[in-house]
């Protein structure tokens, strides 16, 4: 199993890399929390590869180094020697026993060495052929045989990771690079990788998108709102119903729309003369010509309409009621005029004289001019 082996100032500890992505940084949701000030929060990442495991600087502030030099990028190598600011890490492939991390353990192994009776020259020898000898494996492990293909989806992956305008447009643009790379930088398995990636991508612009056009919506529900609370302080409560009613229509589906039809039935109610359903009052006038108290009907028909006149739907309902009671007034006459003249041509005159009565009770001038007239037509026959 790979591991790491770290020394930070006097602690010396062995972390084993279980994880696919390992991250190292100073916060506590790191796998590996370094106390260093030179760490950034979340500082670097060891993640787990088909080349095998690779560590990638985040963008830290002081860097990251691998055998002394900075990357961004970097494919561990075994003995590759890792360094955060104090912090000295040695990545350790699970070959052989833990690594050497102090030098001052080798100045004791030399000490041993000698009070055996070595030859100084000769450790001396020894010591430049291990160093000449580490740096050619170095020098052979740095070549970066990794496709660049693997580069880019790996760097569009770390910033669509961390969502916001600015990241999702630094990997759209690395998405672009990647189809514009040769065919012998790409592979089938990166080709993979990078169809997943452009998914994140569009799932992260839509949200963007989305999240612009919320804040849009709501500028004007603010605007609209504000207006129509000014135009219904001012009286002009029918412009207020209105533009709630014209947003509603625009934005059928924000979530303010619920609010705002208690708004408009509220306001509606108030401008109605504070009668909550108006159903009632027209199923009334409609009993009452069913019974045929004509002039009553006729009097609640123009005093609601007054109330109503600035509610456009109800105004309507209005009108074609007092057309109604029109219609009805004039065939009710009709019949009872008939019915007065059958009961006065068979010599019941008292009879005919109480249905022409009858009408002059409903109340409406036109009707009873009329009845009064018939009765003095009555009284000539008797």
């Amino acid at each position: 199993m790979a591991k790491l082996i770290i020394k930070e100032g006097d602690r010396k500890r062995i972390y084993e890399i279980c994880e696919d992505t390992l991250h190292i940084g100073s916060t506590p949701e790191n796998n590996i929390r370094l106390r260093d000030p030179d760490a950034s929060r979340v500082h670097c990442e060891i993640k787990k590869s088909q080349q095998g495991y690779r560590i990638i600087d985040l963008e830290s502030k002081a860097g990251t180094q691998v055998n002394g030099e900075h990357i961004n990028q970097h494919v561990l190598q075994h003995g590759d020697r890792i360094q955060i600011g104090n912090v000295l890490m040695q990545f350790h492939a699970g070959k052989s026993a833990a690594m050497n991390l102090q030098p001052q353990e080798s100045t004791r192994m030399e000490r041993a060495r000698t009070q055996k009776g070595m030859n100084p020259a000769a450790i001396v020898g020894i010591g430049l052929g291990v160093v000449v000898l580490l740096v050619v494996v170095i020098m052979f492990f740095k070549q970066n045989t990794q496709l660049e293909g693997q580069v880019l989806v790996d760097r569009a992956e770390h910033y669509l990771a961390k969502f916001s305008e600015e990241n999702t447009e630094k990997a759209r643009k690395i998405l672009e690079d990647y189809e514009n790379l040769p065919e012998g930088e790409k592979s089938v398995y990166t080709d993979k990788l990078f169809a997943d990636q452009v998914k994140k991508l569009e799932a992260n612009l839509l949200t963007i998108t989305e999240t612009k056009r919320n804040a849009i919506v709501e500028e004007e529900r603010l605007a609209t709102n504000n207006r129509a609370t000014t135009l219904y302080n001012e009286g002009q409560i029918d412009e207020a119903i209105k533009l709630l009613q014209a947003f509603n229509a625009k934005h059928p589906t924000h979530q303010y729309l619920n609010h705002f039809n208690k708004t408009i039935a509220r306001w509606e109610k108030k401008m109605a003369g504070g009668v909550a359903d108006p159903t009632e009052v027209i199923d009334k006038i409609k009993q009452l010509m069913d019974d045929e108290h004509f002039g009553e009907a006729k009097q609640l028909i123009e005093t609601y309409a007054r109330k109503w006149k600035r509610v456009d739907s109800i105004t309507e309902q209005m009108n074609k009621l007092y057309k109604e009671h029109g219609n009805r007034t004039v065939d009710a006459w009709k019949a009872r005029h008939r019915e007065a003249q059958e009961y006065a041509d068979e010599g019941n005159m008292r009879v005919a004289t109480r249905i022409y009565q009858g009408v002059k009770r409903w109340g409406i001038d036109k009707y009873e001019k009329l009845a009064d007239a018939e009765l003095e037509k009555l009284k000539l026959r008797q």
